[in-house]
């Protein structure tokens, strides 16, 4: 019996999707992440029903990750989806999404059929509006905590404009970029202090700090089910 966290992901209106921009997206999801995650890996990710994909990881450090890595993905190409993430255990010795078994595949199913597809009460609560809808679900950890600050901090990142989105994203693909550096790359007539006002204004100093909780709070969860485990 092992702790994971599984990953349920469904896209929404499948049957009217173009069938291989469906089958791409999902390719190139499953792709990705069997490949960045790699290492954290218990249930590689695959291909279920066409429009499913299915996968689990052992590593909670890397749960966020793993949900933006999808999303992006499915944003990208002008799909949306219904994700549930399960926390708990895989119970028996497959790697098959088709045969594996345990509470945390168990969990995920049921975040995504019944919370978010069947619109049930605690999925309806916890709802974005960006298109993506996620849920976490658990009997053996305190999902509710991690749905309200997921959706926090989702809510924060949704509303980021697009001058906000371009600077954080060079400084996070050049962290040794000071604020004049990247100003002037942007062809900012006051680098240094339109970059500093950009990130007041986006509050990304909060939203790093409640990314961090939430890796904090996962991991903690990860360690209590490992040890109940033992």
């Amino acid at each position: 019996m092992r702790a994971a966290l599984c990953f349920a992901i469904d896209i929404k209106q499948s049957s009217k999707c173009d069938k291989q921009q469906l089958t791409n997206t999902l390719n190139k999801a499953k792709e990705q992440l069997n490949s960045k995650y790699e290492k954290g890996l218990i249930i590689p990710f695959d291909i279920r029903g066409g429009d499913e994909l299915i996968g689990a990881i052992t590593s909670f450090s890397q749960g966020r990750g793993v949900i933006e890595c999808i999303s992006q993905i499915v944003e990208e190409n002008g799909l949306s989806c219904y994700m549930g993430v399960g926390i708990g255990y895989i119970e028996n010795n497959e790697t098959s999404i088709h045969t594996v078994n345990g509470s945390a595949v168990l969990e995920a199913i049921s975040a995504r059929d019944l919370e978010l597809k069947s619109g049930g009460e605690e999925g309806k609560l916890w709802q974005q509006n960006n298109g993506q809808s996620i849920f976490f679900s658990s009997k053996e950890a305190p999902y509710s905590s991690l749905n309200s600050l997921f959706l926090s901090i989702s809510e924060k990142k949704l509303a980021w404009t697009k001058k906000q989105k371009e600077v954080i994203r060079l400084l996070e693909e050049n962290p040794t970029f000071t604020f004049e550096r990247a100003g002037k790359e942007l062809g900012y007539k006051s680098p240094k202090s339109n970059v500093s006002y950009l990130l007041a204004r986006s509050q990304y100093l909060r939203v790093k700090a409640m990314e961090k909780s939430f890796d904090d709070l996962m991991i903690f969860i990860g360690n209590v089910l490992k040890e109940r485990r033992g």
